[in-house]
């Protein structure tokens, strides 16, 4: 890439400048969702050993509807639980430094919301296309991503003393988590992958749709207060017709002029210093 195509953006330069700081305290909204993801590997872990119900088995997604909901936060496994607060971390900060708290968590809820649904579906009518479960945010995290792809794509980043765009980095995890899924259950990865790709989707109608609604609704006219209309100057008095004495004038000169033209142009020239006045 030459220096022409490089991108100079003053949100790339924060980007890379808060990168050589080193690690920051996450935002607000993206710090809660970590912690409660913490929180719940940790019962999740306390439950199973207790002797009481599998707890993972019935939240993960294929099992109960009880997934659909649940399924987020329902992992046994503490790769997953670091790759989710790891991915959090990254995309959830910067989109809610970008686009805020609210944007968010709307994408995080509907992302796995639309994600349970469709796994479910599939799971419940073609079982072999399922033996991947299902029990971590993979929603959430495609609609985070996709959404950091339209927005954050040109910032820079810089991984092991390496900048790059943050588009690379975000198409290379993506990539490894999906090969990662096909490598450990084959064939039985395909509902979660079209879950995953399903729940990003709801990035797209949540970037998308507020704009169609606000283009398709009818604008109200807005009616002000009634102007009064303008009064009506007077215009300026009728000038008397003066031409034929100016064209006498102009002829044989002001001495041919008898004592009635005379008092015509003296009456002319009055009523012009009245309107001048």
């Amino acid at each position: 890439m030459g220096w022409q195509e490089r991108h100079y953006s003053e949100n790339a330069y924060d980007t890379f400048r808060a990168t050589r700081r080193g690690l920051r305290r996450p935002p607000n909204g993206t710090l809660a969702l970590m912690v409660v993801h913490g929180l719940a590997y940790l019962l999740v872990l306390a439950l199973g050993r207790g002797g009481g119900a599998d707890i993972a088995g019935l939240t993960a997604l294929p099992g109960s509807a009880a997934g659909i909901l649940l399924h987020p936060l329902s992992t046994e496994r503490i790769f997953r639980v670091v790759f989710v607060v790891l991915a959090l971390w990254s995309l959830g900060g910067r989109i809610e430094t970008r686009l805020g708290a609210r944007r968010l968590m709307l994408l995080y809820v509907a992302g796995n919301l639309l994600a349970g649904v469709v796994y479910w579906v599939l799971a419940r009518n073609a079982p072999a296309l399922a033996t991947a479960p299902l029990d971590y945010a993979a929603g959430a995290l495609a609609a985070l991503c996709l959404t950091a792809w339209w927005h954050l794509r040109d910032d820079s980043v810089q991984v092991l003393r390496w900048v790059t765009s943050m588009a690379r980095v975000y198409a290379i995890c993506a990539a490894i988590v999906v090969g990662l899924a096909f490598l450990e259950a084959s064939a039985g990865a395909t509902a979660w992958l079209v879950a995953a790709l399903a729940g990003g989707g709801s990035a797209w109608v949540i970037e998308h749709w507020p704009a169609r609604v606000r283009r398709a609704r009818p604008r109200r006219a807005v009616r002000g207060p009634a102007i009064p209309p303008l009064p009506t100057m007077p215009g300026p008095p009728d000038e008397p017709d003066i031409d034929d004495i100016l064209a006498k004038i102009s002829r044989e000169g002001i001495g041919s002029l008898t004592d009635a033209e005379r008092e015509r142009l003296e009456n002319a020239r009055r009523a012009k210093l009245r309107h001048s006045r």
